[in-house]
Protein backbone atom coordinates (compact mmCIF):
# COMPACT_ATOMS: atom_id res chain seq x y z
CA UNK A 1 0.00 0.00 0.00
CA UNK A 2 1.31 3.43 -0.99
CA UNK A 3 0.72 6.73 0.80
CA UNK A 4 1.69 10.18 -0.44
CA UNK A 5 3.81 12.07 2.09
CA UNK A 6 5.24 15.64 1.84
CA UNK A 7 9.03 15.77 1.94
CA UNK A 8 9.03 17.66 5.23
CA UNK A 9 7.22 14.77 6.93
CA UNK A 10 9.61 12.03 5.87
CA UNK A 11 11.63 10.09 8.42
CA UNK A 12 14.70 7.82 8.21
CA UNK A 13 13.67 4.21 7.52
CA UNK A 14 10.71 5.01 5.27
CA UNK A 15 10.60 3.17 1.93
CA UNK A 16 10.14 5.51 -1.03
CA UNK A 17 8.33 3.76 -3.89
CA UNK A 18 7.91 6.71 -6.29
CA UNK A 19 7.98 10.51 -6.45
CA UNK A 20 5.56 13.16 -7.63
CA UNK A 21 7.88 14.11 -10.53
CA UNK A 22 9.01 10.64 -11.61
CA UNK A 23 12.48 9.12 -11.19
CA UNK A 24 13.94 10.81 -14.26
CA UNK A 25 13.85 14.21 -12.49
CA UNK A 26 15.35 12.95 -9.22
CA UNK A 27 19.09 13.62 -8.91
CA UNK A 28 20.39 10.94 -6.55
CA UNK A 29 18.13 7.93 -7.12
CA UNK A 30 16.69 6.20 -10.21
CA UNK A 31 14.23 3.93 -8.43
CA UNK A 32 12.71 2.86 -5.09
CA UNK A 33 14.96 3.22 -2.04
CA UNK A 34 14.90 3.39 1.76
CA UNK A 35 15.71 6.69 3.48
CA UNK A 36 18.88 6.11 5.50
CA UNK A 37 19.68 9.52 6.99
CA UNK A 38 18.30 13.01 7.29
CA UNK A 39 20.62 14.01 4.43
CA UNK A 40 18.55 11.83 2.11
CA UNK A 41 15.50 13.85 3.08
CA UNK A 42 17.32 17.10 2.42
CA UNK A 43 18.38 15.87 -1.04
CA UNK A 44 14.79 15.07 -1.95
CA UNK A 45 13.90 18.71 -1.34
CA UNK A 46 16.01 19.54 -4.40
CA UNK A 47 13.87 17.48 -6.77
CA UNK A 48 10.31 17.07 -5.55
CA UNK A 49 7.61 18.16 -3.12
CA UNK A 50 6.21 14.77 -2.12
CA UNK A 51 6.85 11.05 -2.46
CA UNK A 52 4.87 7.85 -2.15
CA UNK A 53 6.01 5.53 0.62
CA UNK A 54 5.22 1.91 1.29
CA UNK A 55 2.92 1.43 4.29
CA UNK A 56 2.97 -1.95 5.99
CA UNK A 57 -0.30 -3.28 7.36
CA UNK A 58 -0.73 -3.09 11.12
CA UNK A 59 -1.01 -6.62 12.46
CA UNK A 60 -1.95 -5.38 15.92
CA UNK A 61 -5.68 -4.83 15.63
CA UNK A 62 -6.03 -4.07 19.33
CA UNK A 63 -7.09 -0.51 20.03
CA UNK A 64 -6.50 1.43 23.21
CA UNK A 65 -7.54 4.83 24.47
CA UNK A 66 -4.25 5.30 26.27
CA UNK A 67 -2.30 5.59 23.05
CA UNK A 68 -2.79 9.20 22.20
CA UNK A 69 -1.27 9.03 18.72
CA UNK A 70 -3.47 9.85 15.74
CA UNK A 71 -4.38 7.20 13.16
CA UNK A 72 -2.34 7.43 9.99
CA UNK A 73 -5.26 6.82 7.67
CA UNK A 74 -8.12 9.27 8.14
CA UNK A 75 -9.60 9.37 4.63
CA UNK A 76 -13.03 7.98 5.57
CA UNK A 77 -13.41 10.63 8.24
CA UNK A 78 -12.37 13.34 5.84
CA UNK A 79 -14.79 12.11 3.19
CA UNK A 80 -17.62 12.07 5.68
CA UNK A 81 -16.76 15.59 6.81
CA UNK A 82 -16.74 16.82 3.20
CA UNK A 83 -20.08 15.12 2.49
CA UNK A 84 -21.59 16.77 5.54
CA UNK A 85 -20.18 20.14 4.49
CA UNK A 86 -21.59 19.68 0.96
CA UNK A 87 -25.01 18.83 2.35
CA UNK A 88 -24.96 21.92 4.57
CA UNK A 89 -24.03 24.17 1.65
CA UNK A 90 -26.75 22.61 -0.49
CA UNK A 91 -29.36 23.21 2.16
CA UNK A 92 -28.27 26.81 2.53
CA UNK A 93 -28.53 27.54 -1.21
CA UNK A 94 -31.89 25.81 -1.55
CA UNK A 95 -33.48 27.88 1.22
CA UNK A 96 -36.03 30.26 -0.32
CA UNK A 97 -35.15 33.94 -0.26
CA UNK A 98 -37.59 36.09 1.67
CA UNK A 99 -39.18 38.90 -0.42
CA UNK A 100 -37.97 42.36 0.51
CA UNK A 101 -41.17 44.23 -0.44
CA UNK A 102 -42.26 46.24 -3.51
CA UNK A 103 -40.37 49.40 -2.73
CA UNK A 104 -37.36 50.37 -4.79
CA UNK A 105 -34.43 48.50 -3.36
CA UNK A 106 -31.66 50.49 -1.79
CA UNK A 107 -28.15 49.52 -0.95
CA UNK A 108 -28.11 48.26 2.64
CA UNK A 109 -25.87 50.22 4.98
CA UNK A 110 -25.41 47.47 7.57
CA UNK A 111 -24.30 49.88 10.31
CA UNK A 112 -23.56 47.06 12.68
CA UNK A 113 -20.98 45.65 10.25
CA UNK A 114 -19.34 48.52 8.33
CA UNK A 115 -17.86 47.22 5.12
CA UNK A 116 -15.18 49.87 4.89
CA UNK A 117 -13.83 49.27 8.36
CA UNK A 118 -10.63 47.24 8.57
CA UNK A 119 -10.92 44.23 10.85
CA UNK A 120 -8.98 44.40 14.08
CA UNK A 121 -6.84 41.33 14.56
CA UNK A 122 -6.74 40.22 18.15
CA UNK A 123 -3.98 37.75 18.94
CA UNK A 124 -5.03 35.10 21.36
CA UNK A 125 -2.29 34.13 23.77
CA UNK A 126 -1.47 30.43 23.67
CA UNK A 127 -1.10 28.28 26.76
CA UNK A 128 2.66 28.13 26.16
CA UNK A 129 2.90 31.92 25.84
CA UNK A 130 0.96 32.31 29.09
CA UNK A 131 3.41 30.00 30.86
CA UNK A 132 6.37 31.83 29.35
CA UNK A 133 5.02 35.06 30.81
CA UNK A 134 4.85 33.47 34.25
CA UNK A 135 7.95 31.27 34.09
CA UNK A 136 11.27 32.76 33.09
CA UNK A 137 14.12 31.01 31.34
CA UNK A 138 16.15 31.52 34.52
CA UNK A 139 13.51 29.65 36.51
CA UNK A 140 13.57 26.79 33.98
CA UNK A 141 17.36 26.54 34.25
CA UNK A 142 17.19 26.60 38.05
CA UNK A 143 14.49 23.91 38.08
CA UNK A 144 16.77 21.62 36.06
CA UNK A 145 19.65 22.06 38.52
CA UNK A 146 17.35 21.75 41.53
CA UNK A 147 15.89 18.49 40.27
CA UNK A 148 19.38 17.09 39.71
CA UNK A 149 20.38 18.08 43.25
CA UNK A 150 17.26 16.62 44.85
CA UNK A 151 17.56 13.38 42.91
CA UNK A 152 21.20 13.06 43.93
CA UNK A 153 20.17 13.62 47.57
CA UNK A 154 17.55 10.85 47.32
CA UNK A 155 20.08 8.44 45.87
CA UNK A 156 22.58 9.32 48.60
CA UNK A 157 19.97 8.70 51.30
CA UNK A 158 19.19 5.30 49.83
CA UNK A 159 22.84 4.28 49.55
CA UNK A 160 23.34 5.25 53.20
CA UNK A 161 20.53 2.95 54.25
CA UNK A 162 18.09 5.78 54.97
CA UNK A 163 14.52 6.21 53.81
CA UNK A 164 13.89 8.54 50.87
CA UNK A 165 12.40 11.94 51.62
CA UNK A 166 10.59 12.35 48.31
CA UNK A 167 8.72 15.59 49.08
CA UNK A 168 11.53 17.96 47.93
CA UNK A 169 11.95 15.85 44.79
CA UNK A 170 8.21 15.92 44.10
CA UNK A 171 8.22 19.70 44.41
CA UNK A 172 11.21 20.16 42.12
CA UNK A 173 9.57 17.90 39.50
CA UNK A 174 6.48 20.12 39.55
CA UNK A 175 8.70 23.07 38.65
CA UNK A 176 10.56 21.00 36.04
CA UNK A 177 7.26 19.98 34.44
CA UNK A 178 6.07 23.59 34.21
CA UNK A 179 9.48 24.63 32.87
CA UNK A 180 9.33 21.94 30.20
CA UNK A 181 5.94 23.21 29.08
CA UNK A 182 7.15 26.83 28.95
CA UNK A 183 10.75 26.45 27.71
CA UNK A 184 11.31 22.98 26.19
CA UNK A 185 14.05 24.35 23.92
CA UNK A 186 16.09 25.56 26.89
CA UNK A 187 15.95 22.21 28.66
CA UNK A 188 16.80 20.36 25.45
CA UNK A 189 19.81 22.65 24.99
CA UNK A 190 21.03 21.90 28.51
CA UNK A 191 20.75 18.15 28.00
CA UNK A 192 22.68 18.22 24.73
CA UNK A 193 25.43 20.61 25.85
CA UNK A 194 26.02 19.34 29.38
CA UNK A 195 29.40 18.07 30.48
CA UNK A 196 30.10 14.38 30.07
CA UNK A 197 28.59 12.92 33.24
CA UNK A 198 28.18 9.18 33.71
CA UNK A 199 26.22 9.47 36.96
CA UNK A 200 22.91 7.69 37.36
CA UNK A 201 21.15 10.88 38.44
CA UNK A 202 22.32 12.79 35.35
CA UNK A 203 21.20 10.02 33.01
CA UNK A 204 17.84 9.76 34.80
CA UNK A 205 17.26 13.52 34.60
CA UNK A 206 17.94 13.54 30.86
CA UNK A 207 15.41 10.72 30.45
CA UNK A 208 12.90 12.74 32.48
CA UNK A 209 13.34 15.86 30.33
CA UNK A 210 12.90 13.86 27.12
CA UNK A 211 9.89 12.06 28.58
CA UNK A 212 8.24 15.36 29.50
CA UNK A 213 8.69 16.68 25.96
CA UNK A 214 7.39 13.45 24.50
CA UNK A 215 4.46 13.32 26.90
CA UNK A 216 3.41 16.85 25.96
CA UNK A 217 3.54 15.92 22.27
CA UNK A 218 1.15 13.06 23.07
CA UNK A 219 -1.26 15.41 24.81
CA UNK A 220 -0.44 14.58 28.42
CA UNK A 221 -1.09 17.25 31.02
CA UNK A 222 -0.96 17.95 34.74
CA UNK A 223 -0.77 14.90 37.00
CA UNK A 224 -0.10 12.55 34.07
CA UNK A 225 3.02 14.52 33.09
CA UNK A 226 4.19 14.70 36.71
CA UNK A 227 3.73 10.94 37.15
CA UNK A 228 5.66 10.27 33.92
CA UNK A 229 8.53 12.54 35.01
CA UNK A 230 8.77 10.92 38.45
CA UNK A 231 8.82 7.45 36.91
CA UNK A 232 11.52 8.57 34.47
CA UNK A 233 13.69 9.92 37.29
CA UNK A 234 13.39 6.69 39.30
CA UNK A 235 13.15 4.07 36.55
CA UNK A 236 16.70 2.83 37.22
CA UNK A 237 16.76 3.31 40.98
CA UNK A 238 17.41 -0.41 41.35
CA UNK A 239 20.84 0.14 39.75
CA UNK A 240 21.97 1.52 43.11
CA UNK A 241 21.88 -2.07 44.37
CA UNK A 242 24.14 -3.37 41.56
CA UNK A 243 27.92 -3.50 42.31
CA UNK A 244 29.87 -0.63 40.75
CA UNK A 245 32.52 -2.96 39.33
CA UNK A 246 29.86 -4.49 37.07
CA UNK A 247 28.25 -1.18 36.07
CA UNK A 248 31.64 0.37 35.26
CA UNK A 249 33.09 -2.67 33.50
CA UNK A 250 34.46 -1.82 30.06
CA UNK A 251 34.67 -5.41 28.84
CA UNK A 252 31.73 -7.34 27.45
CA UNK A 253 29.47 -8.50 30.26
CA UNK A 254 29.09 -12.20 30.95
CA UNK A 255 25.70 -13.90 30.90
CA UNK A 256 25.65 -13.95 34.72
CA UNK A 257 26.52 -10.26 34.91
CA UNK A 258 23.77 -9.36 32.45
CA UNK A 259 21.27 -11.36 34.47
CA UNK A 260 22.37 -9.52 37.60
CA UNK A 261 21.92 -6.12 35.92
CA UNK A 262 18.46 -7.12 34.74
CA UNK A 263 17.50 -7.62 38.37
CA UNK A 264 17.60 -3.84 38.79
CA UNK A 265 13.94 -3.74 37.70
CA UNK A 266 12.85 -6.01 40.54
CA UNK A 267 15.15 -4.26 42.99
CA UNK A 268 13.80 -0.86 41.98
CA UNK A 269 10.19 -1.93 42.46
CA UNK A 270 11.15 -3.25 45.88
CA UNK A 271 12.57 0.14 46.86
CA UNK A 272 9.49 2.03 45.64
CA UNK A 273 7.17 -0.38 47.45
CA UNK A 274 8.46 0.77 50.84
CA UNK A 275 7.89 4.47 50.12
CA UNK A 276 4.18 5.42 50.11
CA UNK A 277 4.74 8.56 48.05
CA UNK A 278 6.46 6.56 45.32
CA UNK A 279 4.81 3.14 45.37
CA UNK A 280 2.32 4.07 42.62
CA UNK A 281 5.25 4.32 40.19
CA UNK A 282 5.93 0.58 40.36
CA UNK A 283 3.43 -0.15 37.57
CA UNK A 284 5.60 1.91 35.22
CA UNK A 285 9.08 1.00 36.47
CA UNK A 286 8.26 -2.73 36.37
CA UNK A 287 7.65 -2.65 32.61
CA UNK A 288 10.14 -0.14 31.18
CA UNK A 289 12.39 -2.94 29.82
CA UNK A 290 9.54 -4.92 28.29
CA UNK A 291 9.39 -4.85 24.50
CA UNK A 292 6.56 -4.66 21.98
CA UNK A 293 7.39 -8.09 20.51
CA UNK A 294 7.65 -9.79 23.91
CA UNK A 295 11.45 -10.10 23.91
CA UNK A 296 12.03 -7.79 26.85
CA UNK A 297 12.42 -8.50 30.55
CA UNK A 298 11.62 -9.45 33.26
CA UNK A 299 8.20 -10.89 32.29
CA UNK A 300 8.29 -10.88 28.45
CA UNK A 301 5.05 -8.92 28.24
CA UNK A 302 4.15 -7.60 24.80
CA UNK A 303 2.03 -5.05 22.92
CA UNK A 304 -0.63 -2.99 24.66
CA UNK A 305 -0.28 -5.08 27.81
CA UNK A 306 2.64 -2.80 28.57
CA UNK A 307 1.40 0.46 30.19
CA UNK A 308 1.63 3.56 27.99
CA UNK A 309 4.13 5.28 30.33
CA UNK A 310 6.39 2.23 30.23
CA UNK A 311 6.22 2.14 26.42
CA UNK A 312 7.23 5.79 26.41
CA UNK A 313 10.16 5.12 28.74
CA UNK A 314 11.37 2.16 26.69
CA UNK A 315 11.74 4.45 23.65
CA UNK A 316 13.23 7.38 25.54
CA UNK A 317 15.75 5.33 27.53
CA UNK A 318 16.96 3.61 24.37
CA UNK A 319 17.41 6.94 22.59
CA UNK A 320 19.23 8.40 25.58
CA UNK A 321 21.54 5.38 25.80
CA UNK A 322 22.39 5.57 22.10
CA UNK A 323 23.22 9.29 22.18
CA UNK A 324 25.09 9.29 25.51
CA UNK A 325 28.87 8.96 25.71
CA UNK A 326 29.30 5.65 27.60
CA UNK A 327 32.54 3.90 28.42
CA UNK A 328 31.35 0.53 27.07
CA UNK A 329 29.57 1.49 23.85
CA UNK A 330 29.81 3.84 20.89
CA UNK A 331 28.03 7.20 21.05
CA UNK A 332 25.69 7.69 18.11
CA UNK A 333 24.49 10.87 16.43
CA UNK A 334 20.89 11.90 16.98
CA UNK A 335 19.94 11.06 13.40
CA UNK A 336 21.55 7.61 13.65
CA UNK A 337 19.76 6.95 16.95
CA UNK A 338 16.40 7.99 15.47
CA UNK A 339 17.03 5.75 12.46
CA UNK A 340 17.69 2.77 14.75
CA UNK A 341 14.48 3.45 16.67
CA UNK A 342 12.53 3.71 13.45
CA UNK A 343 13.96 0.42 12.20
CA UNK A 344 12.75 -1.27 15.41
CA UNK A 345 9.19 0.12 15.31
CA UNK A 346 6.49 -2.55 15.64
CA UNK A 347 9.25 -4.90 16.78
CA UNK A 348 10.96 -3.79 19.96
CA UNK A 349 8.86 -0.63 20.28
CA UNK A 350 5.32 0.58 19.74
CA UNK A 351 5.35 1.73 16.11
CA UNK A 352 3.05 4.80 16.30
CA UNK A 353 4.80 5.95 19.46
CA UNK A 354 8.20 5.77 17.75
CA UNK A 355 6.93 7.93 14.91
CA UNK A 356 5.47 10.44 17.36
CA UNK A 357 8.75 10.53 19.30
CA UNK A 358 10.75 11.31 16.16
CA UNK A 359 8.34 14.13 15.34
CA UNK A 360 8.60 15.44 18.91
CA UNK A 361 12.40 15.65 19.13
CA UNK A 362 12.95 16.53 15.46
CA UNK A 363 15.46 15.23 12.96
CA UNK A 364 17.94 17.68 14.48
CA UNK A 365 16.92 18.27 18.13
CA UNK A 366 17.52 21.63 19.78
CA UNK A 367 21.08 21.74 21.09
CA UNK A 368 22.47 19.60 18.26
CA UNK A 369 25.74 20.78 16.72
CA UNK A 370 25.66 20.64 12.92
CA UNK A 371 27.96 21.12 9.96
CA UNK A 372 26.48 23.00 6.99
CA UNK A 373 27.35 22.50 3.34
CA UNK A 374 28.72 26.06 3.17
CA UNK A 375 31.42 25.08 5.66
CA UNK A 376 29.94 26.84 8.69
CA UNK A 377 29.39 25.08 12.03
CA UNK A 378 26.29 25.92 14.01
CA UNK A 379 23.96 25.05 16.86
CA UNK A 380 20.30 24.09 16.36
CA UNK A 381 18.25 26.54 18.41
CA UNK A 382 14.75 25.80 17.12
CA UNK A 383 12.84 23.07 15.27
CA UNK A 384 10.67 23.99 12.31
CA UNK A 385 7.60 21.81 12.76
CA UNK A 386 6.63 22.16 9.10
CA UNK A 387 10.19 21.55 7.84
CA UNK A 388 11.82 19.20 10.36
CA UNK A 389 15.01 18.79 8.35
CA UNK A 390 15.36 22.59 8.08
CA UNK A 391 15.95 23.89 11.63
CA UNK A 392 16.99 27.30 12.89
CA UNK A 393 20.79 27.29 13.26
CA UNK A 394 22.98 29.73 15.18
CA UNK A 395 26.35 30.03 13.42
CA UNK A 396 29.38 29.42 15.65
CA UNK A 397 32.38 28.91 13.33
CA UNK A 398 33.39 30.15 9.90
CA UNK A 399 34.56 27.61 7.28
CA UNK A 400 38.17 28.45 8.17
CA UNK A 401 37.52 27.58 11.81
CA UNK A 402 37.45 31.13 13.15
CA UNK A 403 34.93 31.75 15.93
CA UNK A 404 31.88 33.92 15.35
CA UNK A 405 31.28 35.87 18.56
CA UNK A 406 27.79 36.96 17.57
CA UNK A 407 26.80 34.47 14.94
CA UNK A 408 23.62 34.94 12.91
CA UNK A 409 20.57 32.71 13.27
CA UNK A 410 19.69 31.07 9.96
CA UNK A 411 16.13 29.81 9.56
CA UNK A 412 16.74 27.16 6.93
CA UNK A 413 13.08 26.89 5.97
CA UNK A 414 13.26 30.32 4.28
CA UNK A 415 13.77 30.35 0.52
CA UNK A 416 16.87 32.56 0.73
CA UNK A 417 18.64 29.71 2.54
CA UNK A 418 17.32 26.97 0.26
CA UNK A 419 20.80 25.99 -0.91
CA UNK A 420 22.14 25.64 2.65
CA UNK A 421 21.87 22.12 4.04
CA UNK A 422 22.92 20.20 7.13
CA UNK A 423 25.57 17.69 6.11
CA UNK A 424 26.27 16.03 9.47
CA UNK A 425 25.91 16.33 13.23
CA UNK A 426 28.80 16.85 15.65
CA UNK A 427 29.52 16.06 19.29
CA UNK A 428 29.93 18.91 21.82
CA UNK A 429 33.57 17.90 22.27
CA UNK A 430 34.23 19.10 18.71
CA UNK A 431 33.84 22.72 19.86
CA UNK A 432 36.70 24.67 21.32
CA UNK A 433 36.79 24.85 25.09
CA UNK A 434 36.04 28.60 25.03
CA UNK A 435 32.98 28.24 22.80
CA UNK A 436 31.59 25.33 24.78
CA UNK A 437 32.21 27.12 28.05
CA UNK A 438 30.43 30.22 26.76
CA UNK A 439 27.39 28.23 25.68
CA UNK A 440 27.25 26.38 28.98
CA UNK A 441 27.64 29.62 30.92
CA UNK A 442 24.71 31.13 29.04
CA UNK A 443 22.66 28.10 30.06
CA UNK A 444 23.52 28.59 33.69
CA UNK A 445 25.67 25.52 34.28
CA UNK A 446 27.40 27.41 37.05
CA UNK A 447 24.17 27.71 38.99
CA UNK A 448 23.39 25.07 41.56
CA UNK A 449 20.10 25.90 43.20
CA UNK A 450 17.27 28.35 42.75
CA UNK A 451 16.87 31.08 45.28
Amino acid sequence: MLQEVPINQLLPGMKVAKTDVGWEKVRYWQGPFTIQTANDIVRLFESCKSVFIEIEGDDDSETSTDNQTPNVGSQPQQSAAKAEEKQTVSQATEKPVEPQGTEKPVTPQAPAKPVAAKPTLVKTESAKETLQRKISVEFAIASYHNTLNELSECFTQLQQGQGIDDKPLQESVKNLTLSSMAHPETLSMICNLKENNQSLEQKSLDVAVLSLMFGQALGMKGKALHRLAMAALLHDIGMLKIPDEILNQKQTLSVRQRQLIQKHVELGCGILKHHPGLSHLRSIVAFHHERHDGNGYPNRISGRKIPLEARILSIVTTYEALTRNRHFSEQHSTTHALSKLYALRNKAFDGPLVEQFIKAVGVYPVGTLVKLNNGYTGLVTEINLSHRSRPVVQLLYKPDGRTLNNGSNLDLKHNRYSKIQVTKTLQPESLTANTLEKLRKNLGFNRQRAA
